[in-house]
């Protein structure tokens, strides 16, 4: 982890084709403002959004949480507008998601328990070399194809084509989890004091009865009603911060 930042910040071809959209609805995203629908905001979400960064509408988001702030204005001066999508995602995926909410927490987990993380391609030697290197043999946006380098050098080296393995990913059965340990998760979110009490259990009941539904929104809905529970595991345990009290 931390070499896509300069081997190419390659989208999925879902995620290319997507954010074109919004050329066409972004425009309308203040009706985010204005509707509780998960879907519509998927629909109508600007262009940075689409590269890893999704929650809630804006009209949710202000019932929820005390001291809501929307962060289009903020990621809007990560890029310039001229910026083709591959630039975005490099700028924003690389530069903010991927190191605060990937490495940058992986480190604290492992530091916690006197352990460290190493990350090899994010060595500043790899990255020099990198930086120096043709364009062609970093990635490819015709094919949307990133570590072409790499992909040679295994190709060569071990004679395994990665493109017939296909893309592998740290994945696990959260929903799972989050089904069989209903209780405790509902418990740990409605305890949390970043939440407004009686708005968050409304919204609680609409994430189950979608979750559990087949409705074109169950996946997101689950992957929020998630990301509720990460942020109240970590408001309510985590001895490095300030509470409110």
């Amino acid at each position: 982890m931390g070499n896509d930042i300069y081997s190419g910040h390659i989208p999925s071809f879902k995620e290319y084709m997507m954010q074109y959209s919004s050329i066409l609805f972004s425009k309308f995203n203040f009706i985010s403002n204005y509707t509780d629908s998960i879907l519509l905001n998927e629909i109508v979400k600007d262009r940075e959004f689409y590269t890893c960064l999704y929650g809630f509408p804006n009209s949710v988001s202000k019932k929820i949480f005390s001291k809501f702030s929307y962060q289009k204005e903020f990621l809007k001066k990560k890029y310039n507008t001229n910026d083709d999508y591959f630039t975005i995602r490099a700028k924003i995926r690389g530069g903010l998601i991927d190191y605060e909410k990937f490495m940058s927490k992986l480190e604290s987990f492992a530091f916690s328990n006197n352990s460290n993380v190493i990350f090899p391609f994010a060595n500043s030697n790899v990255g020099n070399y990198v930086f120096n290197t043709s364009q062609k043999v970093l990635y490819s946006k015709i094919f949307l194809k990133n570590k072409i380098y790499l992909r040679k050098i295994i190709e060569k080296s071990l004679n395994i084509n990665i493109d017939q393995i296909g893309k592998k990913s740290f994945r696990f059965n959260y929903w799972e989890n989050i089904s069989s340990y209903e209780k405790y998760v509902f418990n740990e979110i409605l305890t949390c004091k970043l939440f407004e009490k009686n708005n968050i259990e409304e919204l609680l009941k609409k994430l189950k009865q979608a979750s559990n539904s087949k409705s074109l929104d169950r996946n997101r809905c689950r992957n929020l009603l998630n990301y509720l529970f990460q942020i109240s595991l970590w408001y309510n345990h985590s001895n490095f911060i300030e509470r409110d009290i």
